[in-house]
């Protein structure tokens, strides 16, 4: 009798048990779980949930069970982490952006983008779209999304034609897509954490206190605070805007950046 009774717990945990879907960062998952909405009917992990750094984070062993145990993995391709995700799934069960946006010279930030994020939309409906029924909420969700990013590609194509006289830095070199789809420059003014010595943060505050136009700083939310707070003051030509690249609402960072430039 047990043993029939566990035979039957194990087929119902097998009938009711919901697919794991796993994605690299919180914006592949923002995109993915804004078109689902309220369907719930699926498991999420997310290896890159926190601002770590892609290069050196290692697999947990719980995360590479998690990865295994997904039916399908979202992962952009150009991380470093990814190449050891990469190693453990089978290939089939990949969904690869690095596969459908070209790249610019190997930078992996091609997600940094409201152009680019157009087409991830696109194509994570294609992917939904064979994972699950297909519903009128899911389309719903899917032309919402789609127009949200339509509309504001449209608001920074107009404030770049009309304002070509700003001049936008960045705490990292993130920004390269984003840089050419309006065909503007942003200048990263470090290229890595230990390229801010005394010296450097010196002469770059300088430089920038020399440019007699309105500049944006954009940094992310992880930055070093005595850093951006001395180049500020030193630099009264200068306003701070953070943008967080990892996050689940990536629409809601390029709003804010738009805002934050003078967009209107």
């Amino acid at each position: 009798m047990i043993k029939i009774l566990l035979f039957f717990m194990i087929i119902l945990a097998f009938a009711f048990s919901k697919d794991v879907y796993t994605f690299s960062i919180n914006p592949l998952f923002g995109f993915f779980s804004a078109l689902m909405g309220k369907q719930k009917d699926y498991v999420y992990n997310v290896i890159l949930s926190s601002n770590f750094d892609h290069h050196s984070l290692d697999l947990k062993p719980s995360t590479v069970k998690n990865i295994k145990n997904s039916k399908k993995v979202f992962v952009v391709g150009t991380l470093e982490i990814e190449k050891e995700v990469l190693k453990i799934i089978d290939k089939n069960k990949v969904f690869n952006l690095k596969e459908y946006i070209k790249l610019i010279d190997d930078d992996p930030h091609l997600w940094i983008s409201v152009k680019n994020s157009k087409r991830i939309i696109e194509l994570l409906y294609k992917e939904i779209s064979t994972e699950f029924k297909v519903s009128n909420q899911l389309c719903d969700n899917y032309r919402k999304e789609y127009r949200k990013f339509v509309d504001l590609d449209k608001k920074f194509e107009s404030f770049f034609k009309k304002n070509n006289s700003i001049v936008i830095l960045s705490y990292h070199n993130e920004f390269r897509y984003f840089a050419k789809d309006y065909g503007v420059m942003i200048i990263p003014i470090f290229m890595h954490e230990e390229d801010i010595s005394p010296k450097a943060l010196k002469d770059i505050t300088k430089k920038i206190s020399l440019i007699h136009k309105n500049v944006f700083l954009i940094v992310p939310p992880y930055y070093d605070r005595k850093v951006v707070d001395y180049i500020t003051k030193n630099a009264n030509n200068l306003k701070v805007i953070v943008f967080n690249s990892n996050s689940i609402n990536l629409y809601e960072e390029f709003r804010k950046l738009y805002v934050g430039i003078g967009g209107k």
